[in-house]
């Protein structure tokens, strides 16, 4: 039998150096090769360095960063852009985390878990109505459109809005929209009302429909409850919208184009930066610094509305080469 034995071994090592060569002589090999190495750091490791890619960092040459995001764009067939509340707030709806978000004036466990709704369903569908007309009252604005003419030159294209309106859905360019294979509304959508009775699967969209404030909805068929069509806080995901995106991401992106989010959820950050590691051009598009920015290799802080846009237009007008 071989095995190695060193003095100052704790007394279940020289038990396994004994009784397991094997094991033993695994440990060694890789003991040798970590003598090598040099010494850990607690520093975070990235996916990848961003300044490898051309990212700029400053915002002292705008121009520069939006003709290499043009250039990223170009002749690119599979497109995946993921939006959030901030693509909305220009067409005049509060964002959430923001200075004048929904969250900075009212309790989120108040009105956005499936335990207030269960508790105080009076006071959730009142929020949910004002949210509503709210949303009635505004316009999908240029960045909405700017991504439907993006689809349109895309042999594949898949939208993630962690929007719950439907401002995506109402865009068009030149009298055309996303289609329904083209777009997944990952926390649900406002205008659905749907049954809280778990062996009832009713469920209708109340977009054209006047809410009766004063009045809680009921299922036309069991007479349970209607809820918001949304996903609160406190609950999961469509598990088939979360299949569609996993097999729109099996095979790599050309582009990953990120607007208007924070980026709080990690399944968030997950999808982009699982597109980003597979080869896509990941470009962000915020005023504001979030928890992606660092891994993008371009980000734009300008709102989505006024240079989106541009990004689009030239990407697909002008044609590849257009910048040398």
């Amino acid at each position: 039998m071989t095995f190695y034995f060193h003095p100052h071994r704790n007394a279940f090592r020289a038990y396994v150096d004994w009784f397991f060569p094997t094991v033993s002589a695994w440990l060694q090999r890789d003991e040798e090769k970590a003598a090598t190495w040099p010494a850990r750091t607690f520093r975070r490791q990235r996916f990848f360095d961003p300044s490898e890619f051309g990212w700029i960092g400053s915002e002292k040459d705008k121009r520069v960063q939006l003709r290499r995001a043009i250039q990223s764009i170009q002749e690119k067939t599979r497109v995946m852009v993921v939006t959030g509340a901030g693509i909305s707030a220009e067409s005049g709806l509060p964002t959430f985390r923001g200075k004048e978000g929904y969250w900075r004036k009212w309790n989120p466990r108040r009105l956005a878990t499936l335990e207030a709704f269960q508790r105080t369903p009076e006071i959730v569908w009142q929020f949910y109505y004002e949210r509503r007309q709210q949303i009635r009252q505004s316009e999908p604005n240029a960045a909405h459109v700017a991504i439907v003419q993006l689809a349109l030159n895309c042999a594949e294209f898949l939208l993630v809005t962690q929007n719950v309106d439907d401002l995506h859905d109402r865009a068009e360019y030149q009298g055309q929209r996303l289609s329904n294979g083209q777009i997944i509304h990952i926390h649900g959508k406002i205008f659905v009302s749907r049954c809280t009775n778990p062996n009832c699967d009713f469920k209708r969209n109340d977009r054209n429909a006047g809410d009766v404030e004063a009045e809680l909805p009921r299922c036309p068929r069991c007479n349970w409850n209607l809820r918001p069509g949304v996903v609160w806080f406190d609950e999961d995901n469509d598990h088939n919208d979360e299949e569609r995106i996993e097999k729109f991401l099996t095979k790599p992106c050309d582009v990953v184009l990120v607007i208007g989010t924070t980026a709080t959820f990690d399944y968030i950050r997950r999808w982009v930066l699982t597109a980003a590691v597979k080869g896509a051009w990941f470009i962000e598009i915020n005023p504001d610094k979030t928890r992606l920015s660092r891994f993008a290799h371009h980000v734009i802080h300008r709102r989505a509305a006024r240079v989106l846009p541009q990004l689009v237009n030239e990407a697909v007008e002008l044609g590849p080469g257009s910048f040398g």
